[in-house]
């Protein structure tokens, strides 16, 4: 049999046999769905600064994040200036 058609058939017989199931999300996505979820029960009526505040939730998460790392880098690793 020539091998694509053993591939073809191959991968017919992996479809038969049930959905896999799906990969647990990662850190990251668990942790940006927290933030997005977050901002989303927050009330915005009257404010009109929607955007903006996403976009301090986001910027305040990645220094906190950026702070882990730099503290848990070797000295050596660190830049020599900021």
């Amino acid at each position: 049999m020539p091998p694509r058609l053993q591939l073809v058939r191959r991968g017919s017989a992996r479809a038969t046999t049930g959905p896999t199931p799906p990969a647990p999300p990662s850190a990251h996505s668990v942790e940006a769905r927290r933030l997005v979820d977050g901002w989303l029960a927050t009330s915005f009526i009257g404010k009109g600064d929607a955007v903006e505040d996403l976009i301090g939730r986001i910027a305040a998460v990645l220094a906190e994040r950026d702070a882990r790392l730099d503290a848990a880098a070797p000295v050596s690793d660190r830049p020599l200036c900021g």
